[in-house]
């Protein structure tokens, strides 16, 4: 299927061009879109092997489990004032941050060797005796979660869980991502980034995510072309660009919604089935 479809863009894009442009220079300038479609297809594909092979991947494979004991746990709490000057209204404003900061001795049970941990954007709950059980993800290479053994509390880390994934409201995110490639001509840049993030690098996205990325391309690419439409007039008002820029942020804002949706869900599944495995590997314990 992906073959067929693969042949009729391919022949879609040479009759246009036989069109379009007859002469050499132009021919020449179609064969390297043709293979600039090959290459993103093929990514595609290919991205999406790997995604379905990673969503396949036993979860041993992704991450390193280490059972700890506590040796030691100090927290400091403390708070920080900013004070602010209005450089136009001479008013003086400012705001108080409060800061908790962690540090708790460990002691690996298996190899015997003790480490500080040092914990700043969160607390865990933990004394001395305590065992805890740290699970670091090996392509991000940091710690993603801790559970108390003996209390049964569970830490992300800083990160959502699973519930306020669920519950999280992504339309003012979307919407902020949508306003720099509605801005005339930004919408190149914002094609590059896409190729970037989504067909040539971060193979480990599920095709559910990644097909959006390939949707961004198009609007970017519509965009473009009616960006240079605006510009054949022969006089172009700042009120000609409005419902260019109107199309743009609501199909990128809708885009954007669909895609951290998808993305939403595929964090949600892999957590719900990491959780699976860590109650079982607990119960062996």
């Amino acid at each position: 299927m992906s073959k067929l479809l693969f042949l009729i863009v391919c022949s879609l894009v040479l009759l246009w061009g036989s069109i379009s442009f007859p002469d050499l220079p132009g021919m020449l300038i179609m064969v390297a879109i043709v293979f600039f479609i090959c290459v993103v297809i093929k990514r595609i594909i290919v991205g999406a092997k790997e995604a379905k092979k990673i969503a396949h991947m036993d979860i041993s494979e992704q991450y390193i489990i280490e059972e700890y004991e506590v040796l030691d746990e100090k927290t400091q709490k403390y708070a920080s004032t900013q004070v602010s000057n209005g450089i136009y209204s001479g008013s003086v404003s400012s705001s108080t941050q409060f800061h908790s900061d962690q540090s708790i001795w460990l002691k690996n049970l298996d190899s015997g060797k003790e480490q500080k941990a040092q914990f700043n954007s969160f607390n865990i709950d933990v004394r001395a005796g305590h065992r805890v059980l740290c699970v670091w993800s090996k392509e991000e290479k940091k710690l993603i979660r801790i559970i108390n053994l003996r209390t049964g509390a569970s830490s992300y880390c800083g990160e959502k869980t699973t519930e306020e994934l669920e519950q999280g409201t992504k339309f003012f995110s979307a919407f902020s991502l949508a306003i720099v490639p509605a801005i005339p001509f930004l919408s190149c840049f914002h094609a590059v980034y896409v190729l970037l993030t989504y067909i040539f690098f971060n193979a480990h996205m599920g095709s559910s995510v990644r097909k959006h990325g390939f949707m961004l391309l198009i609007v970017d690419g519509l965009l473009f072309f009616w960006a240079m439409t605006i510009l054949e007039k022969i006089r172009v008002r700042p009120s000609d660009w409005m419902p260019y820029m109107g199309v743009g942020i609501f199909a990128f804002t809708n885009i954007y919604m669909k895609r951290l949706d998808a993305e939403c869900k595929e964090t949600v599944a892999h957590n719900k089935v990491l959780d699976e495995y860590l109650r079982n590997y607990i119960s062996l314990i």
